[in-house]
């Protein structure tokens, strides 16, 4: 059975991120495989990894973000983790397998015109980026895009250290999806928000 997380609020708030934790593969690759926005290309190579190493752990979160008082959407991320075996420390993230934006809520389903843009940085946080407007209309059509990024040892550089040697903290790249509305589309509302996602404030939910 999946283990559930999420973040510890000390105040409401509309804007929260859930953990869930699969302990088994074949319930991973199910969950994968109900996500209807995948292109089978990506869900392909997902499932054939997720199949031939049995020792990576997979996980799921989702980051709710509250667009307007009556619609929110929620951005997820499949992701690859190395677990604390002595639980004295945090997990740590180590690939971003998947993502995209569940734009149905309870109430509604709306559309994107816009990008959302992600990495993993350092310090074990995925830092995403989602701008431009929500609309009200039909399909919305995706265009991924991949760069690359690399991270100098901050450390050793506020130090004013020698940085000739292992100066490379992270280079995870990161991915741009594009989305395109329908041509009938109207205006709903427009957002443009920034955060980061990591497991420090991340503790068991019964």
């Amino acid at each position: 059975m999946a283990a559930y997380f999420k973040i510890k609020q000390l105040q409401p708030d509309p804007n929260y991120t859930e953990f869930t934790a699969y302990n088994d593969h074949s319930e991973y690759i199910e969950t994968l495989t109900q996500d209807s926005s995948i292109p089978t290309d990506i869900l392909n190579e997902m499932v054939e990894r997720a199949n031939n190493d049995s020792a990576s752990h997979y996980g799921l979160l989702v980051h709710h973000l509250q667009v307007t008082s009556t619609y929110t959407v929620r951005l997820y991320f499949f992701i690859q983790y190395e677990p604390d075996e002595n639980s004295q420390k945090s997990p740590k993230i180590t690939k971003v397998e998947y993502a995209n934006i569940n734009r149905q809520d309870d109430r509604r389903l709306k559309q994107f015109e816009g990008k959302l843009s992600y990495n993993l940085e350092p310090y074990n946080q995925i830092h995403w980026e989602l701008e431009e407007k929500f609309m009200n209309g039909d399909t919305t059509a995706e265009n991924r895009l991949h760069w690359d990024v690399s991270w100098t040892n901050i450390e050793n550089a506020q130090n004013n250290k020698d940085t000739t040697e292992n100066t490379i903290f992270l280079d995870k790249g990161g991915t741009t999806i594009e989305y395109t509305a329908n041509d009938e589309s109207t205006y709903y509302h427009y957002l443009n928000k920034e955060g980061y996602i990591n497991f420090q404030k991340l503790s068991v939910m019964q």
